[in-house]
């Protein structure tokens, strides 16, 4: 048994109420739980209870063994000393508040409804990677429904942390720290670092003066790269690369990035870190205020037009330098155009419009989440063998959300689905 069950227990009250006893032996009735607590402090906030003829009001906390009170060093901690119930599930020890007051004590282990904890068990033992898998069936869609609405916010939650502390770092200067995470998610797994390394190493006023030219752009992030300096080479584009950005290189003080850290071994070669760097110039010469204009798209599908670029003529017939292939234009295709709304371009605009108070720029990010075509992966695919099947990308990323931080570590009594199949069982 682990705490959180406990927490599920008194959250909904999921135990026998009746003839209620403290330790030390009070009559006990509980008229309100409390508030649960998800920082510090007391478990359960605002609680009333009744001892003997005596009506308390304070907090809650709880245990797995009384015991715990001390190891968790609350007896020390003033925050602790207006709990007026210690909620245990083994009462082993006599506990007292830092103001050397004695609390009293639940032991609730007796008083546990036998089919609920038997259920969880069950859910926290199973080996399937949708622990609830097999109750799937009967759980009203409405439920699901209203779990995937509340996995959505969590899942751009989580995503626009990073891009908040990256905006601090930056000023608040929304362009530059796009150009960051998109080139980022150009990368991909193992090339995101470097791409990262390699905006980061270039002023951003620097990259603005050169996207009037895709040759300067070029010229500047295959200088800074580091791939120009290894590279003896007669051909034309890539001598021009190398003498514009031999000039630069003086007149801006850059120092380039080590070209050892770029990554090719078993990428697919449109996805070679050349091709992303070229497909990134690309995007930005066509869109030099590329994160407005996206902002400023009616609709997916007017995005994925801006973002609908080629690489230069160059790389319709190399994927590295100075290795000729069979011709082919490298377009950012509909669906890495796709990803990169899903993954990017939606987290920034959910974003911007709390930044800005503007909630219709948050309600235009859900809608373009419901109008792109769910993702098709590892995670979408093991829901789909369970019989959930995600019409959107609004789904598909909320299904990833709840499979990786609710499935995967088994927070069943923190997920609408897992409560409604435990509270089924009482």
């Amino acid at each position: 048994m682990k705490e959180d069950f406990l927490h599920f227990v008194w959250k909904y009250k999921k135990f026998n109420p009746v003839n209620l006893q403290t330790d030390d032996g009070q009559k006990l009735l509980i008229t309100k739980s409390g508030f649960h607590n998800y920082d510090g402090g007391p478990d359960f906030l605002d609680a009333r209870i009744m001892l003997d003829e005596t009506s308390w009001a304070g907090n809650v906390e709880i245990h797995i063994k009384a015991s715990d009170w001390y190891a968790h060093g609350h007896h020390l901690d003033k925050k602790y000393n207006n709990v007026i119930l210690h909620v245990v599930a083994k009462n082993d020890k006599v506990i007292f508040r830092e103001d050397g007051t004695k609390v009293p004590a639940l032991n609730i282990s007796p008083l546990l409804d036998l089919g609920i904890l038997r259920q969880y068990k069950l859910l926290q033992q199973a080996k399937a990677k949708i622990p609830c898998h097999s109750f799937l069936p009967d759980i009203d869609r409405f439920i699901i429904d209203q779990c995937l609405d509340r996995m959505i916010v969590e899942r751009l939650e989580d995503k626009t942390k990073e891009i908040q502390d990256v905006l601090q770092k930056e000023k608040n200067d929304w362009e530059y720290v796009f150009l960051i995470f998109l080139s980022k998610y150009l990368g991909g797994p193992v090339n995101s670092l470097p791409m990262e390394l390699l905006i980061k190493s270039i002023s951003y006023n620097t990259f603005q003066k050169k996207q009037n030219s895709i040759h300067h752009l070029e010229s500047l992030l295959f200088g800074q790269s580091g791939m120009l300096n290894t590279i003896e080479s007669d051909d034309d584009y890539i001598k021009a690369l190398k003498a514009e950005y031999f000039h630069y290189k003086k007149t801006e003080d850059l120092k380039p990035i080590e070209n050892k850290i770029w990554q090719f071994l078993r990428l697919r070669p449109g996805n070679f870190p050349t091709i992303r760097i070229a497909q990134l110039c690309s995007l930005y010469h066509h869109s030099p205020r590329l994160f407005h204009t996206l902002l400023m798209a009616s609709s997916p599908k007017v995005a994925r037009q801006i973002l609908n670029v080629s690489a230069s003529e160059y790389w319709n017939t190399h994927y590295v330098f100075n290795k000729t292939s069979r011709k082919k234009e490298k377009k950012l295709g509909k669906h890495t155009a796709n990803s990169i709304l899903i993954n990017v371009v939606i987290p920034f605009m959910f974003l911007y419009g709390s930044f800005r108070g503007k909630e219709s720029l948050k309600d235009k990010a859900l809608s373009w989440l419901e109008n792109i075509p769910a993702e098709n992966n590892s995670i979408t695919k093991t829901w789909l063998e369970n019989g959930i099947k995600a019409k959107n990308a609004l789904e598909s990323q909320a299904l990833i959300e709840l499979k990786k931080y609710y499935c995967t570590p088994k927070q069943c009594l923190k997920c609408n689905i897992g409560i409604k199949i435990l509270e089924s069982q009482s």
